[in-house]
């Protein structure tokens, strides 16, 4: 194998800083940073420029095999990163089509290792592995592009979760940014299917970190010792599947692996295998046979075997009828002709096994809708780096759409208590947009419009002013109705029952008690068992308890949103805030409610009779969303079973008593009922 070894650090290491190594070499030469060639047997030039640099904190490793100009990007992308403290290492796997010459073309930058063969990804990836001199390794495919903070914030990441043995990227599609190729690999046990999450999904569905069963090899962050520990990728599989096998045996070893959600490449997928090409049939099926068998805890495995084995021979069967055939039955053929090495494979990773069956089972995705959907399933983790107290910088984020008076009371009432105000205007009719203008001019100051074309959705206008906080160094962030009225000093009075709480690194969040005409100052509150209750928030109450609040005067403090995420884009309208409060629950988190607080505030509309209700377009979105909500957290928090049992049987016992316009109403709750069922999301379509 033909090497030259280079790096990239932090004062921008020039072509005078490399050293050319023959190592092992299968090939005859060596190539050196000039262009030149020299044999393996002469011993490479000395001197003070050849002096090698400290070895780096990342060695990026990427696999080539006919790239083409993918790796011609793919290595701009590195050039470009802000993070500079890495090495670069190409594997060539003997490729014909020129695409070597243009790594080599970066010299250096870059560690060329001929492979004399086609190795496969997985094999390629482990040879590097061991030749890398950074304490990471940042696996990148030929046809991936990371973004300039690609890097940095893997970095950043390994201080937030310092027990975590490896990190996945945010992988948007090369065509379509706006759409994810991946986030995160979940796998269905029953059959034993993985697949990229949220593939062909809004890339907005992803709302933070979280913790998954496994991290996709596309743009992998290893640590490079427990990489090796565990054995690298299996070299058997050649590629595909083989970064799910990894992350199942780290997961029985008792590593965690968090995906990053400010890690991001773009990503165009089987560049150099084709998509849907045998070639891409015959791995995937024999690999997840394998997959299944090495891994899968020894209690589990007579239980699903049966499941498997009948899903494998279905596809078996349907293979003629897709074109198929000769790829699936050679690869079943070449499975089990493999199946005494994966057996004693077998016996080396359960012996190795640390976790427990059911910390295994619990992080896999058992939900079948989540599998026909390829749903992202990415679990809440609580933030583990060092707790620093924030400060008292409270940014406010306001969104607006076709409001009414209120707006300009709502804004002028919150404006002194804090230090600056964005005014989110989501794609307002004229009055609309006229209104917010003219509470800009009559306001100014500390108050920042951003105008929206169109209506982007509560939950993605949410996400705009919370960029925009977190940019401009708040320390906290509060979401604010265009119609709440915060009674003078609450900001103050959240501020101090936060700095008073015995434990403020577990708090999540704060938020004020909630009145109105027809909306009493109460709390749902639960110890996230069975049950849940309403609690009066009077003041001096301060519940650290509450199941879910409203989103309307809740403060955020700014480390929470970096390590959580911010609000779910896919639902729209509605839910989005329980369902970010459910998400700090399970990371661990408490949800502050404070009696002292205080907010008038407006919840939907109202009957002759007085009675609150919502239109049917609410309706929708309310019955989809909570749907949703109840797939997702509804066996992890049962509590929220109980409450959306009480919930939907006064909500339609007040449809069926009480309001108007039934017939659209009913037909709009099941709508999204179904849609929620499915996993529709995002702004509804109508036909």
């Amino acid at each position: 194998m033909a090497t030259v070894r280079g790096r990239v650090n932090r004062s921008h290491d020039t072509a005078s800083d490399f050293v050319g190594t023959a190592g092992q070499a299968r090939q005859g030469i060596v190539l050196l940073a000039n262009g030149r060639k020299r044999p393996i047997d002469q011993e490479p030039p000395t001197g003070p420029t050849m002096t090698r640099a400290a070895d780096p904190a990342v060695s990026v490793i990427i696999v080539n095999y006919n790239s083409g100009q993918d790796l011609a990007r793919c290595l701009d992308g590195l050039e470009a990163q802000t993070f500079r403290d890495f090495e670069i290492l190409v594997v060539d796997n003997q490729s014909t089509d020129g695409s070597l010459d243009i790594a080599q073309a970066q010299l250096s930058q870059t560690e060329i290792i001929n492979a004399g063969g086609n190795l496969g990804f997985a094999k390629a990836n482990n040879i590097a592995a061991e030749r890398a001199k950074g304490v990471w390794l940042a696996l990148l495919n030929p046809d991936a592009v990371a973004e300039p903070d690609w890097l940095a914030e893997l970095m950043a990441a390994t201080e937030r979760y310092p027990s975590a043995a490896a990190f996945g990227s945010t992988q948007l599609s090369g065509a379509d940014p706006s759409r994810l190729d991946g986030c995160g690999d979940p796998y269905f046990p029953p059959i034993g299917m993985p697949w990229r999450g949220g593939i062909g999904h809004a890339a907005d569905e992803v709302t933070g970190d979280g913790e998954v069963f496994g991290i996709c090899g596309a743009a992998a962050f290893y640590r490079r010792d427990i990489y090796l520990d565990a054995g690298g990728l299996a070299d058997m599989f050649f590629c595909y599947y083989e970064d799910v096998d990894l992350s199942y045996r780290l997961r029985l070893m008792g590593h965690r692996l968090i995906q990053v959600e400010a890690a991001r490449v773009q990503h165009t997928g089987s560049a150099s295998a084709g998509v849907g090409s045998d070639f891409v049939y015959y791995h995937t099926t024999r690999n997840r046979l394998w997959l299944f068998l090495v891994n899968t805890p020894g209690p589990v495995l007579a239980l699903l075997a049966p499941g498997f084995l009948a899903y494998l021979a279905f596809q078996l069967i349907r293979a003629p009828f897709e074109g198929k055939a000769r790829p699936r039955w050679r690869a079943a053929r070449d499975a089990l002709a493999g199946l005494p090495r994966e057996w004693q494979r077998r016996q080396n990773v359960q012996a190795r096994r640390t976790a427990t069956v059911y910390s295994i089972l619990r992080a896999m995705t058992w939900c079948p809708t989540k599998l026909v959907r390829r749903s992202i399933d990415v679990r809440p983790v609580a933030n583990q780096s060092p707790y620093r107290q924030p400060g008292s910088r409270v940014g406010v984020v306001v969104v607006s759409y076709n409001a009414d008076d209120k707006l300009t009371a709502a804004i002028k009432a919150i404006v002194s208590q804090v230090e600056r105000v964005w005014l989110i205007e989501n794609g307002s009719d004229e009055a609309g947009r006229l209104l917010a203008r003219s509470a800009v001019e009559l306001l100014g100051g500390k108050l920042e419009l951003i105008q929206n074309e169109t209506n982007v959705g509560l939950a993605a206008a949410q996400n705009q002013g919370i960029r925009l906080a977190l940019d401009a160094g708040m320390d906290w962030v509060m979401l604010h109705d265009d119609d709440s009225i915060a009674e003078p000093g609450m900001v103050a009075a959240l501020l101090a029952a936060y700095n008073d709480y015995p434990q403020p690194d577990r708090i999540g969040l704060v938020s004020p008690a909630l009145f109105g005409s027809t909306l009493s100052p109460k709390v749902w509150v639960s110890r996230l068992g069975w049950l849940a209750w309403r609690v009066r928030l009077i003041p001096g109450v301060v519940r650290d308890d509450a199941l879910s609040v409203m989103a309307s005067g809740t403060m955020i403090p700014a480390h929470i949103l970096r390590s959580v995420g911010h609000m779910r884009g896919s639902f729209f309208i509605d839910y989005i805030d329980f369902d970010y409060a459910l998400r700090l629950r399970l990371a661990g988190y408490r949800l502050l409610a404070i009696g002292d607080a205080r907010m008038r505030h407006s919840l939907g509309e109202h009957t002759k009779s007085g009675v609150r209700t919502h239109p049917g377009f609410r309706r929708y979105y309310i019955y989809r969303n909570r749907i949703r909500v109840g797939l997702e957290y509804g066996l992890r928090v049962p509590a929220i079973l109980m409450f959306e049992a009480i919930s939907i049987t006064i909500d339609l016992l007040k449809l069926v008593l009480v309001e108007s316009d039934k017939a659209s109403k009913a037909t709009a709750i099941f709508s999204g009922v179904w849609d929620g069922l499915v996993g529709r999301t995002g702004p509804r379509i109508r036909s």
